[in-house]
């Protein structure tokens, strides 16, 4: 939607914008120590609902109506209603915080309906041999490499991102502990 057909709300003198609230947020983001990728998603949602709306305009605006139009804009713009219950998710937070501050009113949502995906898994066939230690001598390195990656993230529960950021350092290997 390009900026002429943002929904332009009326202008109330001396009220929080929703620019400024959002920056306001992110401060407060940030004195909680949030994560820099939790912050990266949070800008990117606002960047989303900033294509419905005029962030210039007053964020006491909001209610119940704006919601249910906000969703069906990304129901045009988005067909997975899981990503489109993420926006809605992170716009609930972004609401509570102005409401808390008393920008806006509170606002009850709803998130859409979706069917629960059934999520193909492994054999146990397929899992020992995805998890049988390679021989050091006869296998590639991308296989060995593969098979440290696979138990690391089995035994620790870590994220790829938290691997992908593991060190030399990081790791004690006469204690067998891994500090991030």
């Amino acid at each position: 939607m390009s900026k002429t057909n943002k929904i332009r709300l009326m202008e109330q003198s001396q009220e929080m914008s929703f620019d400024k609230a959002f920056e306001e947020f992110l401060t407060f983001c940030k004195t909680k120590n949030l994560s820099e990728a939790t912050l990266r998603n949070y800008r990117l949602q606002f960047r989303t609902l900033s294509t419905y709306v005029d962030t210039s305009s007053p964020v006491s605006a909001i209610d119940q109506n704006f919601v249910q139009s906000y969703i069906l804009h990304l129901q045009g713009k988005m067909h997975n209603p899981e990503t489109i219950n993420t926006a809605l998710r992170t716009f609930r937070v972004l609401v509570n915080y102005w409401t808390s501050l008393k920008y806006c009113q509170s606002i009850k949502f709803k998130l859409l309906k979706t069917e629960t995906k059934i999520k193909e898994v492994y054999t146990d066939a397929e899992l020992q041999l995805l998890l049988k230690k390679p021989d050091i001598k006869k296998s590639s390195f991308t296989e060995y490499r593969t098979w440290v990656v696979v138990n690391f993230l089995i035994a620790t529960g870590c994220r790829l991102r938290t691997l992908i950021n593991v060190r030399i350092k990081d790791i004690d290997f006469d204690n067998e502990v891994v500090s991030l």
